[in-house]
């Protein structure tokens, strides 16, 4: 009897045993899967991060006009998307992304040349500025031209001197492109001090027709052309622009008030009323006497049959 309990027992105790040693075995035998699960939960990871991550190289190149490869490769370099705006010049944009379409792309230049400033390591600010600059001249250029194709200026034009100077502008307006304008100002405005400097160099070289952009990096053989081709010709400046703005400008007024005065229009005569019974209004219009009637006045004077109540 005691025999039977105790190998009882023992069957019991094995059953124990068993049931402790299961999970440990199952876990053992599991333990490979669950290592084969953690490269694709890192892949899983990577993925994620790498749509990200060309979802936010693709919100730059639309802000910035940058490739994204471009964009890439800076991040590759280990920069943040804050360094990477900073360096494109563009950081302000994020907050207010219109205003770069406003006032660079929807304002006369095309994507390709901005791309290609900013490749160049020009800020937004630094564009933006050349560009209004040169846009004022390529204005002023503009109105000097439309104002000498006018007859505002056929009087100045009889003048041989004058007729001379207004061609050497019709060709400045023709030569001047606003895109090389921005590119040589910014490119030349450390070398000269001043992007109006550069400006002013800009147009000097076309008018002694050297093209300025293959120039420079070779600024002393365009110092060498420009005294050689310079010689006995006097530049038309921004002053000189402002200059003949302003007097076409003056002229042009000038022109129609003297129009005004001669035009075939009533002319208001200003009728002092000392009377409060007078029946002239100080703002009534007196118009001239017509002279033929005042010769028929005359003749029916001197006719018998016409009487006081038909005149």
């Amino acid at each position: 009897m005691l025999k039977e309990k105790g190998n009882h027992t023992r069957f019991i105790a094995l059953l124990l045993g068993m049931a402790l040693i299961a999970p440990l075995f199952i876990y053992a035998v599991d333990m490979p899967n669950i290592k084969d699960t953690l490269p694709l939960q890192g892949e899983t990871v990577k993925a994620v991060n790498q749509e990200e991550e060309n979802r936010i190289a693709a919100e730059i190149s639309n802000l910035t006009g940058v490739k994204t490869s471009i964009i890439h490769d800076l991040r590759k370099e280990g920069n943040s998307w804050n360094k990477i705006l900073s360096y494109l010049g563009e950081a302000d944009l994020v907050e207010e992304p219109v205003n770069r379409d406003t006032q660079l792309l929807n304002s006369g230049l095309t994507n390709e040349f901005l791309t290609a400033l900013f490749a160049e390591g020009f800020r937004e600010e630094e564009v933006l500025e050349a560009k209004i600059l040169a846009e004022r001249v390529q204005f002023q250029l503009y109105e000097i031209k439309r104002t000498i194709e006018t007859d505002v200026m056929a009087e100045i034009e009889s003048n041989n001197e004058n007729q001379e100077e207004n061609k050497r502008l019709r060709q400045l307006y023709e030569g001047f492109k606003l895109e090389d304008a921005i590119t040589l100002v910014l490119r030349l405005d450390k070398r000269l001090g001043s992007k109006e400097a550069a400006l002013e160099e800009y147009l000097i070289s076309l008018q002694l027709d050297i093209y300025l952009k293959d120039y420079v990096e070779l600024w002393e053989d365009y110092l060498d052309l420009k005294g050689e081709k310079g010689v006995g010709i006097d530049p038309i400046t921004l002053h000189d622009l402002e200059e003949v703005t302003l007097k076409t400008i003056q002229e042009g007024n000038n022109h129609d008030i003297s129009l005004e005065s001669f035009s075939p229009k009533e002319v208001e005569i200003p009728v002092f009323n000392h009377s409060k019974e007078s029946p002239i209004s100080s703002n009534q219009v007196v118009k001239p006497h017509n002279p033929a009637q005042q010769i028929m006045d005359e003749i029916n004077k001197l006719n018998p049959n016409y009487t006081t109540k038909e005149r």
